[in-house]
């Protein structure tokens, strides 16, 4: 990497958004999944990485601006929450 990403930066470039919205869409059909939108993938992803990482740096690699944000997002699992009361 020559240069520190910018926050702005696209990480994957499939040209506009509504692009990305039909091909995601598509792609989606073409599985035979019903239902299911970029964010809900985003949302798993989320509360997955959740298990593993600190809470501090989880919303910068989800790109949640705050804690907050983040909560909304986040859905925990009871069973991952009991173990790390433990």
């Amino acid at each position: 990497m020559e240069k520190l990403p910018d926050r702005k930066d696209i990480v994957f470039s499939v040209g506009e958004r509504k692009i990305f919205s039909v091909l995601f869409g598509r792609m989606t059909r073409q599985a035979g999944i019903q239902d299911l939108t970029f964010h809900d993938s985003r949302h798993e992803a989320t509360s997955r990485l959740a298990r593993y990482l600190n809470p501090i740096i989880l919303p910068r690699l989800t790109g949640h601006r705050d804690l907050k944000s983040l909560n909304r997002c986040y859905q925990p699992v009871p069973g991952d929450i009991a173990n790390k009361t433990r």
